[in-house]
């Protein structure tokens, strides 16, 4: 073999190594390919039964090998070199693939087939489109076979658009050719003028009645005065333009605006309609369907694909560098591909996916967690802006009653100014909160897949009962927060990949315990075990704090009801004394304004409460701990 013809063979099973990538690539982060997912043409040199090689490369390799072979015996087109042996029978496949499909059955898809191969593509989409255009055209009760026989005369589809792959002139009485363009044409052309042909007549063109013509839509040109004449778009340009135009519109998700919402949507709203939840979701879904076995089944036939077309470079003895740059070549592809394979086989792939599998549901779960957290953020500064209200209300009548006092001599016209300007202060106070509710509100509406305009009205947030509280199990929440939680997870994954290390250094060094090294790798290992105490203590610890702040909050809420049934009492009394003229109209609305005081604390005390019974829940269903 010379080195044209090892060029030639690298042709053929450059496809194998090219196919072997994208395995090892997507082995660790996608399913294997569907048999249908893989090129139809298969190389099935000695050897190398399982070797996958592509159309565009089998047309090339043929032309390469054919022309290998004529330079190499130009008197002979049989060939009988590695090289053209190798070409010639994936050729042979690639016209076997190519009448797979009937006019009718390419006419009932709803899109052109792809085979792989560029120029087999084009011609496959528009024959396609002759044939849906002939039908969609074609008179009522038109006999389907004949219409589609008069918009493909050449039968079947592949027949007429698959480009078939050179091959070398073998007609009898013609010139053997190199395969050379520039080398063929000159014989061609040499052997043409010593064998004229006889001339054919020209067939008549058919007319085209216009009434026939498919129907078209005109669309005028720009405003010139009709200089310009108007072109037309045919359907197909039509339909062409209406599938952009839904792939555009698909693209760009629009979403709705949500006028109100309740807390206990939240999570449903933010799992369903969340975009960065929904990618994650997706993620998830594809880790785990993904066939580990059947991976590392294809990858095993790749490897011995790859190893048979290494022994069969090594048969010949002649150009050695050639040889030598296609071993070397094939081998880097072999080395790289085992690796991946010893991964899939031992287990570190499906290590590695459930890893992060588990990362990304933890982060999925502190989404929704975050959404709900911000809603409880934005009913509490509602609250506050109830509150600062209420203070405005109470300084308009200061306001008032110094001014009057003013007008009467009473104080002097610095007091009057001081008590306008702390009007003034609570009102640019009471704008700043309304615009971080707006924000708020629109990043609540963004983690809920919902339109930005920050006007979305939130419902109360629900009531902690005395039945929940007592339903709390330190003990037992806190083994299911163990179990789920990512954060231990993590922690133990480290502890683990620190104790294969102690292990492989400690064989390393025979468990000698005056190596250095082997202290120095068996001290590190102690260190990785206190650090993943650490994280366990610490994730306890907060855990019970959080358990205890639960408990307290509910006291507080309970001693804060108890306050307010005591000051109602006080406003009722205060009522009395006002009627009976006792006391002043202020010092009626001085206790009103205590009242209200209180029934804020209550509300306030209420979502103190809530919101830590939310993060508990979270914590013993999920792990996540704030």
């Amino acid at each position: 073999m010379n080195g044209k013809q090892a060029l030639a063979l690298l042709l053929a099973v450059s496809s194998v190594t090219a196919a072997a990538s994208r395995l090892a690539e997507g082995s660790a982060s996608a399913p294997a390919p569907e048999p249908s997912d893989l090129p139809t043409a298969e190389a099935r040199v000695e050897g190398g039964e399982n070797a996958w090689i592509d159309k565009g490369a089998v047309a090339q390799a043929y032309a390469d090998g054919g022309a290998v072979a004529e330079e190499a015996s130009p008197a002979s087109p049989a060939v009988s070199d590695e090289a053209s042996f190798v070409a010639r029978d994936a050729a042979a496949q690639y016209e076997a693939v190519a009448g797979q499909w009937t006019l009718a059955e390419l006419a009932s898809m709803d899109a052109p087939p792809v085979t792989g191969d560029a120029e087999a593509d084009d011609a496959l989409e528009k024959q396609w489109r002759a044939l849906r255009e002939a039908l969609e055209n074609a008179p009522p009760g038109a006999d389907a076979e004949s219409v589609l026989s008069a918009a493909a005369p050449d039968g079947a589809m592949t027949e007429a658009a698959a480009p078939e792959p050179p091959a070398p002139n073998t007609d009898a009485g013609r010139p053997a050719l190199t395969g050379d363009a520039k080398t063929d044409s000159l014989i061609e052309a040499e052997w043409n003028a010593a064998h004229p042909a006889e001339e054919i007549p020209e067939e008549p063109q058919a007319v085209i009645d216009p009434a026939d013509a498919p129907e078209a839509a005109v669309v005028a040109g720009p405003d010139d005065g009709g200089a310009r004449p108007e072109r037309t778009l045919t359907k197909q340009e039509e339909r062409d333009a209406q599938k952009r135009e839904r792939i555009a519109q698909s693209a760009v998700e629009t979403a709705e605006t949500l006028a109100k919402i309740e807390f206990a949507e939240v999570e449903g709203r933010a799992r369903e309609d969340n975009l960065t939840v929904r990618a994650m979701r997706e993620s998830v879904d594809g880790l785990e369907g993904m066939d580990y076995e059947k991976s590392e089944e294809d990858l095993l036939k790749v490897l011995n694909g790859l190893a048979a077309q290494q022994e069969l470079l090594s048969f010949s003895a002649n150009e050695p560098l050639a040889q030598s740059f296609a071993v070397s070549s094939l081998q880097s592809q072999y080395d790289s591909l085992y690796k991946t394979f010893e991964q899939l086989r031992d287990g570190t792939t499906r290590r590695n996916s459930q890893d992060a599998i588990e990362q990304m549901r933890n982060a999925m779960n502190q989404v929704v967690m975050g959404a709900e957290t911000l809603y409880i953020a934005i009913v509490a500064m509602d609250g506050q802006h109830t509150s600062l209200s209420r203070q405005l209300e109470s300084l308009n009548r200061t306001v008032a009653e110094m001014e009057l006092r003013y007008s009467l001599g009473q104080i002097s016209a610095l007091t009057l100014n001081q008590s306008k300007a702390g009007r003034t202060a609570l009102l640019s106070g009471m704008e700043t909160l309304e615009m971080n509710i707006r924000t708020y509100k629109m990043q609540l509406e963004n983690m809920l897949g919902a339109s930005l305009t920050g006007e979305i009205e939130l419902g109360e947030l629900p009531t902690v009962t005395e039945a929940q509280i007592a339903a709390l199990d330190a003990e037992r929440d806190f083994a299911a927060a163990r179990d789920k939680s990512y954060e231990l997870y993590a922690a133990a994954r480290t502890l683990q990949d620190a104790k294969d290390a102690f292990l492989s250094s400690a064989e390393q060094y025979h468990y000698n315990e005056n190596n250095a090294s082997y202290k120095m790798a068996e001290h590190t290992w102690t260190a990785a075990q206190d650090t993943y105490n650490v994280t366990v203590r610490g994730y306890e610890l907060k855990f019970r704090t959080l358990y205890e702040q639960v408990r307290d909050y509910y006291q507080v809420w309970n001693a804060s009801k108890d306050a307010l049934e005591a000051q109602k009492q006080q406003c009722q009394a205060s009522e009395l004394k006002y009627k009976q003229g006792n006391i002043s109209q202020n010092a009626l609305l001085s206790a009103k304004d205590s009242l209200s005081e209180k029934e804020e604390a209550v509300r306030t005390a209420a979502n103190n409460l809530f919101s830590s019974y939310n993060n508990y829940c979270w914590a013993a269903q999920s792990g996540i701990l704030s």
